[in-house]
């Protein structure tokens, strides 16, 4: 039987930009990714206009009725911790 991984994404209020995408239950915090990605990008991310959401499930299909909570595109790419890419982060 194969497990499901679901993640944790973290995404700016204001413009919807994706900031960090982590798997749940692991050692990596979304905190501390929007912490790597300040540092490289030499940026400050306002914390008051960061949203989180846990649980999801990272797919290249959204059946119909499916809780879609990012899609991938302009405003940033979903990508597993191997460096797969997905279109939809969906809620379990």
């Amino acid at each position: 039987m194969k497990t499901v991984s679901t993640y944790t994404i973290a995404y700016d209020t204001d413009s919807g930009m994706l900031l960090a995408c982590v798997p749940d239950n692991t050692t990596d915090d979304i905190y501390t990714a929007i912490d790597k990605i300040e540092k490289e990008a030499g940026i400050d991310i306002d914390r008051d206009c960061v949203q989180t959401e846990e649980g999801l499930i990272l797919s290249d299909e959204a059946p119909n009725g499916a809780d879609v909570r990012f899609r991938t595109g302009i405003s940033g790419r979903l990508s597993d911790e191997n460096g797969v890419d997905f279109l939809y982060a969906i809620k379990t």
